[in-house]
């Protein structure tokens, strides 16, 4: 059931609709949504409504748990048998093939054979967010940072809550679940900032980022018959089709949140504005590059030591790489985005001083890293590694070629209203003329309409 669908939007006025009918009734209205939510999902697959039950189950268990036991022991290997679980499932639905398509490959190489078959796996949607959603909680309870809920109910709820389900943002138990306990009233104001939101994620989906996967599919597809700018503007127009796909995935998600009530926390905060890789990691996927500072980066043994550091960073980013897919091309764009941070822990390293955005070089930081990171989108977006380096050669042949100017001016206009928008979550969202946000609005619906709701899958889905 995706979020750019008729079907959807009746879904979604019918939950809203008796949810709101249940004011006053916190408990009737969690029901509500985790039913609602259990239905969604079922929509995608109704036999993978089992892992959710099952995760959420493994860590409201544990959770209980670890809050009545005193012994650290045991607490710990509460917490040890939650992790193992989580990650089991994840792994077997997720990595199963890749691990065993790579021994098979690593045998062949060493000149013998192994009788290993992968199996026709299919990858449940979601997986990978609500599995690190739950484990969160876990490690949160056991270090005493939030209490153990006994409401099953308002946990189940939580963890399956539909519109951050398939996609994220991956929300903490000690910003989330409490909104899940404490009462909820309807704010007509928050609603319409909701719907407002929505629509805005809406039009970076339909508009923006599924007409660029229109140029995308045929420069990735025909990269041998195009010259180098062109290839180079490919890369150009996946970033901006992945940042509109999943940054409007996070809106709508959000824009929902506050229809209901909550507040999901901020996944992107125009990321392409950043003056440096270190900067463009706060702004991008922050639910999860910050899950990885949190439970990751920071639990390691850091010191003042870079190669420590670097070491320390590599982990987080091949990890990071694995989580979106079980593929060694995402293993190598981490690879690669690891490598942009030397720099900058030697600089921060011998100066005693972090990078600063000067005014002046600010448009060049800015540009220098969009291409530094558009250019890791191609491992991305191709099929594997192969086609990447290959895209990648052909693009510094510096050949002639012609590109789809006109698209190019849509996107610039685009980013140019999220420039002037950078300080909010959303354009015009601190406008109060309430004419110029009317017909603002109407464009938008407007061009959504026009474009229609395609049946294009959101990117992240896939992980």
């Amino acid at each position: 059931m995706n979020f750019n669908s008729l079907t959807f939007l009746s879904f979604t006025i019918i939950v809203f609709s008796v949810y709101w009918l249940l004011k006053d009734k916190t408990k009737s209205q969690n029901s509500v949504l985790l039913i609602s939510s259990y239905v969604f999902y079922a929509y995608w697959d109704w036999r993978f409504l089992g892992l959710i039950i099952i995760s959420s189950s493994i860590d409201y268990l544990v959770g209980l748990g670890i809050s009545k036991i005193d012994n650290k022991i045991k607490k710990k290997l509460l917490l040890i048998i939650s992790i193992l679980l989580n990650l089991s499932l994840l792994g077997f639905f997720k990595y199963f093939n890749f691990f065993i398509d790579s021994t098979v490959k690593l045998f062949e190489f060493m000149g013998l054979s192994a009788n290993l078959h992968s199996l026709e796996i299919i990858l449940p949607v979601g997986i990978s967010f609500y599995t690190f959603q739950t484990m969160s909680y876990s490690i949160d309870v056991y270090k005493k940072e939030i209490p153990a809920c006994k409401d099953l109910i308002a946990f189940f709820a939580y963890v399956s809550f539909f519109p951050q389900l398939v996609a994220g943002p991956i929300e903490r138990a000690k910003n989330f679940l409490i909104q899940f306990i404490t009462k909820r009233t309807f704010d007509y104001y928050k609603a319409m900032e909701g719907v407002q939101q929505i629509v805005w994620g809406l039009f970076k989906k339909t508009v923006i980022a599924d007409n660029a996967s229109v140029l995308v599919n045929d420069i990735f597809t025909n990269y041998h018959n195009y010259g180098s700018i062109t290839l180079l503007l490919g890369c150009v127009y996946f970033s901006i089709q992945i940042y509109g796909d999943f940054s409007g995935y996070s809106d709508i998600a959000i824009g929902l949140g506050k229809l209901f009530g909550f507040n999901l926390m901020t996944n992107f905060k125009y990321p392409y504005f950043s003056s440096s890789i270190p900067e463009f990691w706060r702004r991008w996927h922050i639910s999860l590059s910050s899950w990885f500072r949190d439970y990751i980066y920071l639990p390691l043994d850091q010191g003042s030591e870079p190669l420590r550091k670097i070491r320390n960073i590599f982990i987080v980013f091949m990890v990071s790489g694995l989580w979106h897919g079980a593929h060694l091309k995402f293993i190598f764009w981490g690879f690669m985005h690891a490598l942009y941070f030397i720099p900058v822990v030697i600089y921060r390293y011998y100066s005693r001083k972090d990078f600063k955005t000067n005014r002046v070089f600010y448009p060049l930081q800015c540009l220098l890293t969009f291409l530094l990171v558009s250019l890791t989108w191609v491992f991305f977006r191709s099929r594997n590694l192969t086609q990447a380096f290959t895209y990648l050669e052909r693009i510094f042949d510096f050949q002639p070629g012609y590109t789809h100017a006109s698209f190019s001016i849509i996107v610039i206009l685009f980013l140019a209203l999220e420039f002037f928008s950078k300080d909010q979550a959303y354009p015009l969202q601190k406008v109060n003329n309430f004419k110029i946000k009317y017909l603002y609005h109407l464009l938008l619906i407007i061009l959504i309409m026009n474009y229609g709701f395609q049946k294009v899958e959101f990117i992240y889905f896939q992980f």
